[in-house]
């Protein structure tokens, strides 16, 4: 600590007869005093101890008292031996020991000598200690950076100094200083000024030599890369949190930002740099990150789902639907759920969000939903009318390839209205099938007359059209563009059933796949069959699977022109399951 000084003011007032005409009031030592300074302003007249060989700076001064009343002199007393001094001041003075000195200062006037004291305390230096009473500080021009914290960016322009704190003064006697910055350049004195040229972790060491030894001073400059624009990222945990739950928002930006504004999108914001911050409801929230420094600015935002226990609900269409119509459910569920399980009354069921579901036969069918997340589920159901066929069916049909050629697949389309239960085709070669949409194999060229009869509850209705089957080659490179309808996957089993539309395969049977496709360009095909087992390169691969369940086999088929990939779910049994289909 610095040692307590006790300014002494000593006041002697020599009486001579003050003239009835006087000019002057009286001086006291409350009216004249002494002021001193060195050139830090460590020690004054108010306390301090000024150091052996510093100049110190006197003055005459004054309170409630004008010197101009009337002429007056000043003499000066170090209390040293030295000369004296006259004038007002400043006057400067020097000591060279340590100790304490009584100065003494004679000001008279034509009606009055009065002396002033003041005590000055000279010290010898103490102990230098790094980084206690002495230290090294920096900063650059913007203060990025100073001995405190932060990255100096380069080129980097820093102002160094000695500083002394404390019980020790520089001022207290002759110092010098030698400087080495860490990058092979050297200085001298107190305060010097140095630029760093590249980036890096530079020791500097500052040798200060005084009248009681040398220490080294030490410290470190980071240099950092020149600034640019910072580029704006986060990340948060949990990462699918519950309303309530706190969030820890880190920040995981580059380009050094010096500042940090985060919008959570429910009207809060922080400028932390990481904050924790609690949705207080479930939804959806886009939070916003802006950061930027000295030269840009940039942002971010992400989409974050808070969640809650879904509250289920639903519609459907139409709202009163008839036998086999295709009734579309749509989930209106709040509470951003993220699985869904539909009972659909008739003993069917489906995971999807938003499913489509037909009923085969008029009633009242209870509709249950239950719609879950990580906090919990919830259910519903709706009862649902489905009445009889309103009329009996008109039939109508198409196909695809539209130009077939032998020796390929032909997928055809039941395109009837009115709710037909039963489907009855003719292929116009001798060949039938029951299936609602049936793929049929033409081993030659011909014209083909292909009958549908598509028939209900109430009644039947037939429509042909003429399938030319030619045996035109492929012409690559003038390939149209791949649509889903273009492309198909048919497949058969050596169990019977075991095909689209029928009913299901076994476990351990041989499937054979086909691809029914236009004939046109230089056809490939990569196969998968959703059992994790390898794909397939060939036309018509066989496959078994070695387990039941349901499987969903894609298939990406490219011609030269185009690529297109198709899907097609296959239901396995296990052997003791294993029942017969059921046909209509």
């Amino acid at each position: 600590m610095r040692p307590l000084i006790l300014a002494v003011l000593i006041a002697v007032t020599l009486a001579l007869p003050m003239p009835a005409d006087a000019q002057c009031p009286p001086m006291t030592s409350t009216n004249v005093f002494i002021q001193f300074s060195n050139p830090s302003g460590t020690c004054t007249q108010a306390g301090g101890t000024c150091g052996v060989g510093e100049t110190l700076t006197f003055t005459a001064q004054r309170y409630q008292y004008d010197f101009g009343c009337a002429a007056h002199t000043f003499s000066w007393n170090f209390g040293d031996g030295s000369a004296t001094a006259t004038g007002q001041g400043p006057v400067n003075h020097t000591y060279t020991s340590a100790n304490t000195y009584t100065v003494q200062l004679t000001i008279a006037n034509p009606s009055q000598t009065f002396v002033v004291s003041q005590a000055v305390r000279v010290g010898s230096c103490g102990t230098m200690r790094p980084g206690q009473n002495v230290f090294i500080s920096y900063h650059d021009q913007n203060f990025n950076c100073t001995y405190l914290s932060g990255n100096c960016p380069a080129p980097a322009t820093i102002y160094f100094a000695a500083s002394s704190f404390g019980d020790y003064n520089f001022n207290c006697g002759t110092h010098t200083f030698n400087w080495t910055f860490g990058d092979g350049q050297t200085a001298t004195g107190q305060t010097p000024t140095h630029t760093y040229v590249a980036s890096g972790t530079y020791d500097i060491i500052c040798n200060v030599s005084g009248p009681t030894g040398s220490v080294n001073l030490t410290a470190v400059v980071v240099v950092g890369p020149p600034d640019v624009v910072p580029t704006a990222a986060f990340t948060w945990l949990p990462a699918s949190p519950i309303a309530g739950q706190p969030v820890t928002f880190s920040d995981a930006s580059t380009g050094n930002p010096t500042s940090w504004l985060w919008e959570f999108g429910d009207g809060t914001s922080s400028n932390a740099t990481n904050p924790i911050h609690t949705f207080s409801s479930a939804g959806t929230y886009n939070v916003e990150l802006s950061v930027a420094n000295r030269v840009g600015a940039r942002h971010v935002a992400h989409l974050i789902a808070v969640l809650a226990a879904p509250v289920a609900s639903f519609n459907w269409s139409p709202t009163r639907p008839a036998v086999r119509d295709a009734v579309q459910f749509v989930d209106t569920s709040s509470g951003v759920a993220t699985a869904w399980m539909w009972t659909f009354g008739d003993g069917s069921q489906s995971n999807t969000q938003h499913p489509v579901h037909s009923f085969a036969s008029a009633g009242t069918y209870s509709v249950g939903l239950t719609a879950s997340n990580a906090v919990g589920s919830n259910a519903t159901s709706h009862a649902i009318v489905v009445d009889p066929p309103d009329r009996a069916p008109s039939a109508e049909f198409d196909w695809t390839p539209a130009a077939p050629v032998a020796g390929n697949y032909v997928r055809f389309f039941d395109r009837s209205s009115g709710n037909p239960a039963a489907w009855s085709w003719n292929f116009g070669d001798g060949e039938t099938s029951q299936e609602r949409g049936p793929q049929h194999f033409y081993r030659s060229a011909g014209n083909y007359t292909v009958v549908l009869s598509a028939s209900n509850e109430l009644g039947a209705d037939a429509r042909s059209h003429t399938l030319v089957v030619t045996n035109a080659p492929p012409t690559p490179g003038q390939c149209p563009v791949l649509t889903q309808q273009d492309v198909y996957i048919a497949y058969h089993g050596t169990v019977a059933g075991c095909a689209p539309n029928l009913g299901s395969c076994v476990a351990g049977e041989s499937i054979g796949f086909a691809a029914i496709y236009p004939s046109c360009g230089n056809p490939s095909f990569v196969w998968t069959f959703g059992d994790g087992t390898a794909a397939s390169s060939q036309l018509s691969p066989q496959h078994s699977y070695s387990s039941a369940g349901t499987f969903s086999v894609t298939l990406i088929f490219s011609n030269g022109s185009s690529s297109i990939a198709v899907a097609q779910q296959i239901k396995v049994e296990s052997t003791a399951g294993r029942h017969r289909p059921v046909r209509h």
